[in-house]
C-alpha cells in the first residue's frame, strides 16, 4: 500500500553514528546510519573538496560549447549580454533578432520575438517576427467561443451556450435548473 506521505529523507532509528572522512582533507563528517552514508557521501568528499575538484565550465565533462536546450529554446552563453538569465544565457532567437537590427532588444514585457511557424528551434530570420507582449499573447491565446444561438453573440467558457441559454436549454431537457 502506498503511503500518503514519505519524508524526504531516511529515518533511522538507530543510535549508533556513523563516521567518516574526507579523501582529500581529512574533515570528520557524521551520518545517522549507513543508508544516508550511501545516500549522501556517494564521492566520499567533503562539499569544499568536491566543488574545488569537480571541473565546472568549458572544462566540465557535461559542457556543451556554451548552449542547452531547454522549453524548446536554445540558449547561447553571452555572459555580458544586457539581457542575459543568471546563468549567463540569452535566447538565440533574441540574438539572432538584434543582429538583424542592429540594436539590443527591450526586456521581456516590451519586445518579444515570435516564430512564425511554431518551431522554436527554426531561427531563421524570415521566421522571427518582433512584437509586444501583448499582441504575442493574443496570437497564442484561444479564440473567443461564442453562444451557438444565433443572434446570441454572448461568449462562453466551456459550454455550447452562454448562462442564460444554458439554464433555458436545461430546463427545457431535464425539466429543471441542475
Amino acid at each position: 500500500m502506498r503511503k500518503l506521505w514519505q519524508p524526504p529523507f531516511h529515518i533511522c532509528y538507530n543510535t549508533t553514528m556513523i563516521i567518516t572522512s574526507c579523501k582529500l582533507c581529512g574533515k570528520k563528517r557524521t551520518f545517522p546510519c549507513e543508508a544516508e552514508e550511501r545516500r549522501r557521501n556517494k564521492t566520499g568528499y567533503c562539499i569544499n573538496c568536491f566543488r574545488k575538484n569537480t571541473p565546472s565550465g568549458i572544462k566540465a565533462s557535461s559542457y556543451k560549447r556554451g548552449y542547452f536546450f531547454r522549453s524548446g529554446y536554445k540558449f547561447i552563453l553571452k555572459p555580458n549580454h544586457p539581457l542575459a538569465n543568471n546563468l549567463g544565457y540569452v535566447r538565440e532567437a533574441r540574438l539572432i533578432m538584434e543582429r538583424h537590427l542592429g540594436r539590443y532588444l527591450k526586456p521581456f514585457p516590451k519586445e518579444v520575438v515570435h516564430h512564425k511557424n511554431g518551431d522554436r528551434l527554426d531561427n531563421r530570420i524570415k521566421n522571427l517576427k518582433l512584437m509586444s507582449n501583448s499582441i504575442h499573447a493574443g496570437k497564442h491565446s484561444p479564440p473567443a467561443r461564442y453562444c451557438s444561438l444565433p443572434n446570441c453573440g454572448r461568449k462562453h467558457l466551456a459550454r455550447r451556450f452562454c448562462k442564460k441559454h444554458y439554464r433555458k436549454f436545461m430546463k427545457e431537457m431535464f425539466g429543471k435548473i441542475l
